[in-house]
């Protein structure tokens, strides 16, 4: 896939930067009311919302300051809920194929266990480490890493349809049946939920 050339390196690392100012700072009344929080990243052109919008991923320095975003933001937050003196989820979400869409989240009290079954535990294939996508981001610190997998479907007879790109068979996990009509249960991609040490 061609993408589009994203101009603008020292606008976009100050949106960059914006963004990590922006949300570094937990609404903890919202959180109290809501019981659950998270950051997107909502920098132009990668939060437009177009599927597959075109733009060349983060790279070099802009990947750089987006990951040490991510990591200001957790560490801030990691600080706040503590002030709360009670169980907090708190994890950062790292797409491996699409960096962009990584997220902090948070939850507290009944929402603790929500985000659970976002992803698929899979058993992990290589470390954060040493995973070849992730290269230079061992910046994280003390984070501990776990391989998970995110999921998705599709109808069965959707090689038929010239709506969906064809999947490959080592993706397919199994099938899945919802009111009479056979699913594939396929492998989207590779996630890493990090979060402090105990």
């Amino acid at each position: 896939m061609k993408f589009k050339k994203v101009r603008g390196t020292n606008r976009r690392l100050r949106a960059i930067q914006t963004w990590v100012k922006n949300n570094k700072i937990l609404n903890l009344e919202l959180l109290e009311q809501q019981h659950r929080e998270y950051v997107k990243f909502w920098v132009r052109p990668w939060s437009d919302f177009v599927i597959g919008n075109g733009y060349e991923p983060l790279k070099g320095q802009l990947k750089s300051t987006f990951l040490e975003g991510l990591q200001t933001i957790f560490r801030h937050w990691d600080l706040q809920l503590k002030t709360l003196n009670k169980p907090y989820y708190l994890k950062i979400w790292l797409f491996e194929n699409q960096l962009e869409r990584s997220q902090v989240v948070c939850a507290i009290t009944d929402k603790i266990n929500f985000y659970h079954n976002t992803f698929l535990k899979r058993p992990s294939s290589k470390s954060f480490e040493s995973s070849s996508k992730n290269s230079g981001i061992q910046r994280f610190g003390n984070l501990v890493w776990e391989e998970y997998t995110e999921i998705d479907i599709l109808p069965i007879d959707f090689r038929d349809s010239d709506l969906y790109k064809p999947i490959e068979e080592s993706r397919i996990i199994g099938t899945y049946k919802i009111q009479n009509e056979d699913y594939y249960i396929f492998e989207k991609q590779k996630v890493w939920l990090g979060e402090s040490e105990l």
